[in-house]
């Protein structure tokens, strides 16, 4: 890369915190700090609220002897051909949508492992001991059974 930014201003934007760095003769230092900054975690903090910690059933008989469990730093869930998806947890968002005059507030973990990276966004609501519903299955609840998967 010759001359970047030679008479020219050069932006480069990074997400949550939005930073803006201009630079409108040195190119190279523009590189140097969009490498440094990449490399670091500025977005989100990997770590969900203590009280959405737990293990999570459903009755649904599609997902009969199943989990999903989150942890301070990790996910994972059993699957129906009996292994367990383990995730750590890279990235922890709470996130508001307002449609109209209702206001949702979901979460999404981003977990990652060998170069694979998972979203699981849901709604959560703490009480009568803790639900969760995934966005792309919305009628199905999953209940807070424990710590311990059985």
């Amino acid at each position: 890369m010759s001359k970047l930014g030679t008479g020219l201003v050069k932006t480069l934007t990074l997400a949550a915190p939005i930073l803006t760095l201009r630079c409108a003769k040195n190119g190279s230092l523009l590189l140097a700090l969009a490498l440094f900054l990449g490399s670091c975690d500025l977005n989100k903090e990997a770590v969900p609220p203590p009280e959405m910690i737990g293990t999570y059933r459903t009755n649904d008989p599609r997902y009969e002897g199943l989990y999903f469990r989150i942890e301070k730093g990790m996910f994972d869930f059993s699957t129906v051909e009996g292994t367990v998806e383990t995730y750590p947890i890279v990235a922890y968002e709470k996130l508001d949508r307002t449609n109209g005059r209702r206001k949702t507030i979901y979460h999404l973990l981003h977990g990652k492992r060998d170069g694979q990276e998972l979203k699981v966004s849901f709604n959560f609501e703490p009480d009568g001991g803790g639900t969760i519903s995934f966005l792309n299955r919305p009628g199905t609840i999953w209940l807070r059974e424990s710590d311990a998967v059985k």
